[in-house]
């Protein structure tokens, strides 16, 4: 009980119909490409349009992020231009030069001699402490000054007057 083989198709030889050989003929020269069918060609695909939210959201952080910086900087160069000022140019008017800081931990401004000389002649004299140890306030100290030694500041700091200019020196 034997099956007869199966029939195939005979096979056929040469280049497959997708070749890139169409543009050679036998005969060695150029022929035309195939003809094509486009009426059951399919459209090429397009891509989708990209959402717009990332690109804006990027941009709406980013611009949050350099606000922010002015922000900082503005705040930065506003306390470092205010502190020179208040250290070159004692008040006129005869209010008080000192903050709410303990002398101890803010850093006193520096006045030239000769500007110091102009308070002292002045009608408004600045109230002048001299903070070195007393027994070198004993031996000599400008006229007029009064002796709070360096050592006792933290304890003494609620005598110095708040609507008067208050000069210190030492040495």
């Amino acid at each position: 009980m034997s099956q007869p083989p199966k029939t195939r198709p005979p096979v056929k030889s040469g280049p497959p119909k997708n070749s890139s050989n169409y543009g050679r003929s036998s005969g060695g020269g150029y022929s035309a490409p195939p003809p094509r069918d486009y009426r059951n060609a399919r459209p090429r695909s397009v891509p989708p349009p990209r959402d717009p939210f990332p690109y804006i959201m990027g941009g709406i952080i980013g611009a949050l992020v350099v606000g922010l910086m002015l922000v900082i900087f503005l705040l930065i160069s506003n306390n470092k231009n205010t502190t020179p000022q208040l250290a070159a140019n004692p008040p006129a008017s005869g209010a008080s030069g000192s903050s709410t800081t303990p002398v101890a931990e803010a850093t006193p401004p520096r006045m030239a001699i000769e500007d110091f000389k102009k308070l002292y002649d002045s009608a408004n004299r600045p109230l002048i402490i001299d903070v070195r140890a007393q027994q070198s306030f004993d031996e000599g100290h400008i006229a007029g000054a009064t002796s709070f030694p360096e050592a006792d500041v933290d304890t003494r700091v609620a005598e110095i007057p708040k609507d008067k200019l208050v000069v210190a020196y030492c040495q």
